[in-house]
């Protein structure tokens, strides 16, 4: 088959979890043994397109870029200051509507020509759109194409739990019910990232709406990583209010649990999550780092302590994969069945001695460190061949939502 990925956000530099869920998205559909081609729809990044990555992702032939010109990029701005203009006015009469994304606002015009072009040129048999914001972009395929919409997330009143934080407005989206479900309703298979989304998707779109799918993060290969030698922790993240405020707990109220009993204890930070905190003597920032495999191996203790979020935790997963005992929130563990959490430990969300207890008995454990370590990497094997299933159902056209069924979890 030939299939299409089409996406606002792009897969390199690779620092943040979505680009990580799009990259592995295309490169298990090529491990299945079709062809892939990247179709980019030029957005505002806050780092440049890393072009020499993504051709050597894909090659010259597999990769596009779809950009505005002329007078279809004087129209999409004109739309875009008419939609901040509509919310600023809302928000001056205190309506819901002032926290609402237009369904199309993001999307150019000038997009679907060009696509349209590209299914001319290449005749792709599946195609994925990422993102509910740019679901039309599925208009510009015939029906003989699978159209698949991969969600992300549920963003239709998505600001509800964010409304009073700090930083919200810089990375929270949300989008009315109704119209989330009219870009949904553009897909022939729609793909959630966890199984409770899935439910309340399939649930929205029951009257003839289509398939319902779940497809979590798909798992590259990673070596094992021995936790014997070492004994530190890792927090791997990119720079957004759920991982500071995911920290900020970590520092404020558990670590000085851990300090109290293991003085020599440190906490590794990968991924620009490391820019947003002051130093400490506890805390080593290592930022972004090419190698996770050699970053994991000084600090082989995963830490999860999420307070807020959606959707499922990649980090959680990548940790996993890599072979770490991961000590996490509840919330942090959302959207994995409990048959997919061995080797990972759940502490109730803000129950910060529970969790300091748990890491303070990995840190002195080396024995249960490996055996903990192990117990994980098989979790993650487990779960990445059941969302290869999915997929291969979902480019076969028979997609149906996955039920992972509920049992026993490690607890505090």
């Amino acid at each position: 088959m030939k299939v299409a990925i089409v996406s606002p956000i792009p897969l390199f530099p690779l620092n943040a979890g979505n680009r990580s869920r799009v990259l592995n998205l295309a490169r298990t559909i090529r491990s299945l043994g079709h062809e892939v081609h990247f179709i980019y729809l030029e957005s505002r990044q806050p780092e440049p397109f890393d072009m020499e990555a993504h051709l050597n992702e894909f090659e010259t032939a597999g990769v596009t870029v779809l950009r505005r010109s002329g007078s279809a990029l004087w129209a999409y701005r004109v739309k875009r200051v008419a939609w901040l203009l509509k919310r600023a006015a809302e928000r001056l009469l205190a309506r819901q509507e002032a926290y609402y994304t237009g369904l199309d606002e993001l999307y150019s015009v000038t997009f679907s020509n060009q696509l349209r072009h590209l299914q001319d040129e290449h005749g792709f048999d599946a195609v994925f759109v990422e993102y509910v914001f740019y679901s039309r972009a599925l208009d510009a395929f015939p029906d003989s194409v699978i159209k698949v919409l991969d969600t992300h997330d549920i963003f239709a009143d998505r600001h509800i739990p964010f409304i009073g934080r700090p930083g919200a407005k810089n990375y929270m989206f949300s989008i009315s019910p109704r119209h989330e479900e009219r870009g949904l309703r553009r897909a022939h298979v729609v793909v959630a990232i966890q199984s409770e989304e899935g439910a309340v998707l399939s649930a929205r779109l029951a009257d003839g709406g289509p398939n319902v799918a779940v497809i979590s993060h798909l798992l590259e290969p990673a070596t094992g990583t021995d936790s014997r030698a070492y004994a530190d922790a890792a927090f791997l993240g990119s720079d957004t209010q759920p991982n500071r405020d995911a920290l900020a707990y970590f520092m404020n109220d558990v670590m000085p649990r851990i300090t109290a009993e293991v003085p020599q204890f440190k906490l590794h930070l990968l991924g620009s999550i490391a820019t947003a905190i002051d130093a400490h003597p506890n805390l080593l920032r290592r930022g972004r780092v090419k190698d996770l495999a050699e970053a994991f191996s000084v600090a082989p203790i995963s830490v999860n302590p999420m307070l807020l979020g959606t959707g499922i935790n990649i980090k959680l997963l990548e940790s996993m994969q890599y072979g770490l005992p991961v000590v996490t929130t509840r919330l942090g563990a959302r959207g994995l069945s409990s048959n997919y959490l061995r080797g990972v430990t759940i502490v109730d969300d803000r129950d910060a001695q529970g969790f300091a207890d748990v890491v303070i008995r990995l840190v002195r454990d080396a024995e249960l460190r490996a055996s903990q370590g192990v117990a994980s990497r098989q979790s993650a094997h487990a779960w990445h061949e059941a969302q290869l299933q999915v997929l291969r159902d979902t480019l076969n056209g028979n997609s149906v939502p996955i039920s992972l069924e509920e049992c026993a979890v490690s607890e505090v």
